[in-house]
């Protein structure tokens, strides 16, 4: 009966979720627990700071906490900005040693962020179900509801003024429910100040999901408008955002027990899924996600040692692999673990007993559990084929520019409405376009070679149905390639062992690795070998050796110019006229692109439209019927407390709060344990600082609490229960790895930084014009 009772908690089956488990829409908020949580605002306050709560870069959370447009957010959600600009010739160095913005002219534009500032979300879904008819085939279906989305997305960004009100609509748990949520994207977004490297991730991949945690994850930036207060890309004469509404920073602390909330944009949660799709994720996505990652991983950290300059180019997509590889690392022992599977089973096992008295529910159960099951076994014959597509088309800077131009090229000449991935819809072609223009200035063209032959390696590992179509169309391209230059070569004379030709030997003669051979031929070598001649037998002399023209050759001026000019001009080309561009890497993205699209409108339809729209749905409303939502990047809120943690794997506890001392204690002086010499300087005179905490008669660093959360909600604002600004959410404790499948009320815990520590840190830094912008 215990188990019985347990398992059906975890899914959300019983009347209540557990004490401090939810991610509440905010206008479905419990109103009865929240009365005994602690917080002293009521539901509808607790809403209305959702309007100062904002989507950064499509990934994290942060949060206005100034009326100019003053944000907080994590180190680390901030870190794709910090490194781009760390590896830019002006900015060189930057990642390593931080920034401080003495004055707003010296903040500095993040390549490639922007924001979505919460103005209301309502629920849509009378309006879209209605558009469905009854028993219609579930393809018809889907895209009706689909088209009815849309529909609803059109007339609300039509209401607000051209380009400045972004809608979204999402489905929760499938289509149990719809939801149209309206923004305001901000697109000039500016670096303000940013710990050094070594103390924003201090612990680095090692503390990863792991507590006690020292880190400083925090950066704060500001959104800009145009003088008129409208959205507008980066400009000079922008103008800091007059924020419709911020949070206020309090430097009073916390104490344990003490009532928390947080609110943010958790990312997706599988809490109501079946045992099969729980199943599936451990046994088919968890080992080829994990391998691939660590591949990527060796490969980049191989590259990365190659010089400064490669390191400081990938040290966002290195990081970023190196945690989600932890974190599927960390799923698969969790699922073992803690019997995420097993519980799965039980729970379904109770729901079965809970509905025997129904027959007509029962059967429902049955067969709806039964046709998951069957769609999932179809979904393994194609997954591993799916996800190196996938990944290849996403992970190598280069191929996902081109895949964009292949991509674009195909949904231009459509109806904006028929384009069905949100990265191609108008509103959001600015951000292709965007990375296109900076992408000379952030690769490598010896990386951008490795990662792709890894791709091309592993896709060959693969059992011969599930290899990639692209990727042997690549090969009998590369082979006639070498053939006709080789027919060229004996027209001309050309001696293949000259000196002046040892670059092209791997396209004139028969390679020993073919893929190897053909990276080489798309991209060329990686440093043109210096000659002079241009005799017959030069390399110069030798037309027709052909490769991308999509990246620069070099980092002269003149050359980026052009590449960039080219991609521009690729970009604006109508759709028959680019399928006529004979570029290798362009062609290889072209075939990439058809092979990935024919899978989603192929097979993998079955998945999305009838498990994910139609199945899945009908489990969640009509059988299990859950306390809430899963998370599906909506704003949502939580609530908890602080608290004490348990480790479960040494039963040791640990004080829900780190100190000062216990950071400057790791210091080994090397990251990711380094602690700068400013900080080590300044800690025998910590103590006068006005940011002590009282019990812990130190300076805070990081704390733990029950709030349930998830990816996504980083760099939420954990608020106090007066609604003002005590931490950030940053991380978890390894029980809560598994937070997406489950909740572990006396276990897990979400691990936050203490708001004290970066107000610390800026005084130390004489930040005063900070301090004085948040009241303090």
């Amino acid at each position: 009966m215990i188990r019985t009772c347990l398992a059906l908690t975890i899914l959300g089956l019983a009347s209540a979720a557990a004490a401090d488990e939810g991610m509440f829409l905010l206008d479905k908020l419990p109103a009865e627990r929240l009365a005994r949580s602690g917080l002293k605002l009521p539901p509808a306050e607790l809403a209305k700071l959702s309007r100062a709560v904002v989507q950064v870069a499509s990934g994290g959370t942060g949060s206005f906490v100034s009326p100019r447009g003053l944000i907080v957010t994590n180190h680390h959600v901030a870190y794709r900005c910090i490194a781009m600009l760390g590896a830019r010739k002006e900015h060189l160095g930057l990642l390593d040693r931080g920034h401080l913005a003495g004055k707003e002219a010296e903040e500095l534009p993040c390549p490639g962020y922007d924001l979505l500032v919460v103005e209301a979300v309502r629920d849509v879904t009378a309006e879209v179900t209605a558009a469905a008819k009854p028993k219609q085939p579930w393809a018809a279906r889907f895209e009706a509801l689909r088209l009815k989305q849309e529909e609803l997305v059109k007339a609300c960004e039509a209401e607000g003024a051209s380009g400045q009100r972004v809608c979204e609509a999402a489905a929760l748990d499938g289509g149990a429910a719809y939801t149209l949520s309206v923004y305001r994207r901000i697109r000039d977004v500016r670096l303000v100040y940013a710990p050094p490297k070594s103390l924003g991730k201090f612990g680095g991949d090692v503390d990863n999901w792991i507590f006690p945690r020292h880190t400083a994850d925090f950066t704060f930036l500001r959104a800009y408008v145009s003088p008129t207060g409208a959205s507008a890309p980066f400009a000079k004469e922008n103008v800091p955002l007059k924020t419709p509404g911020h949070l206020k920073v309090t430097s009073a602390g916390i104490r344990v027990g003490a009532p928390l909330a947080v609110i943010g944009f958790p990312a997706r949660t599988s809490r109501h899924v079946s045992s099969h799709s729980a199943r599936f994720y451990l046994e088919q996505h968890l080992p080829v996600t994990i391998g691939l990652m660590r591949g990527l991983i060796g490969v980049l950290g191989e590259e990365m040692k190659r010089s400064e300059d490669v390191r400081r180019k990938y040290a966002s997509l290195e990081s970023g692999l190196q945690n989600a590889a932890k974190y599927y690392e960390m799923s698969k022992e969790g699922f073992e673990r803690y019997r995420a599977l097993e519980r799965k089973l039980e729970a379904e096992k109770a729901l079965a007993e809970r509905l025997a008295a129904d027959p007509a529910a029962s059967r429902k159960l049955k067969e709806t559990l039964a046709e998951i099951k069957k769609v999932l076994d179809r979904y393994r014959t194609f997954f591993p084929r799916f996800v190196a597509l996938s990944r290849l088309a996403g992970v190598v800077p280069s191929v996902r520019v081109a895949y964009d131009l292949a991509k674009w090229g195909v949904e231009k000449a459509k109806d904006d409405r028929m384009r069905k991935e949100e990265r191609y819809k108008e509103k959001n072609i600015y951000r292709i376009r965007d990375a296109s223009d900076r992408l000379d200035q952030e690769i490598d063209l010896g990386a951008e070679k490795a990662l792709l032959l890894y791709f091309l390696r592993e896709s060959q590992k693969l059992p011969a149905a599930q290899r990639p179509k692209c990727v042997a169309s690549l090969l009998r391209w590369s082979a006639a390639e070498r053939r006709r230059r080789l027919a060229l070569a004996a027209r001309l004379g050309v001696r293949l062992k000259s000196p002046a030709l040892f670059h092209l030997n791997a396209y004139l003669i028969e390679p020993k690795d073919p893929l190897e051979a053909v990276v080489h031929q798309i991209y060329g070598p990686s440093a043109m070998p210096g000659s002079s001649a241009r005799g017959p037998g030069s390399a110069q002399s030798l037309e027709g050796i052909q490769v991308t023209s999509l990246i620069a050759r070099s980092g002269e001026a003149q050359e980026l110019a052009r590449a960039k000019a080219r991609r521009a001009e690729l970009f604006a080309l109508k759709s028959a006229a680019l399928r006529k561009v004979d570029d290798p890497l362009l062609r290889f993205a072209r075939d990439l692109e058809a092979e990935l699209t024919a899978i989603k409108e192929g097979p993998h339809k079955e998945v999305e439209q009838y498990l994910g729209a139609v199945l899945h749905p009908r489990y969640v409303s009509e059988l299990l019927r859950p306390a809430y939502p899963d998370a599906n990047f909506t704003v949502r809120l939580s609530f908890g407390s602080v608290r004490d943690y348990r480790a479960s794997a040494t039963g040791k506890l640990h004080r829900y709060l780190t100190s000062l001392a216990e950071l400057v204690a790791k210091d080994k002086g090397a990251f990711p344990f380094l602690l700068p010499p400013s900080l080590k300087q300044a800690f025998p005179q910590r103590l006068k600082s006005p940011y002590v905490d009282r019990v812990l008669k130190d300076v805070p660093v990081n704390f733990t609490s029950t709030l349930d959360t998830t990816g996504g909600n980083s760099g939420s604002p954990v608020l106090d229960e007066r609604g003002r600004v005590v931490g950030l959410l940053f991380d978890g404790t390894p029980e809560s790895i598994l937070s997406d499948w489950q909740f572990l009320p006396d276990l897990q815990r979400s691990i936050c930084l203490d708001i004290r520590f970066p107000l610390y840190l800026a005084e130390l830094d004489k930040n005063k014009a900070l301090l004085r912008e948040l009241g303090l």
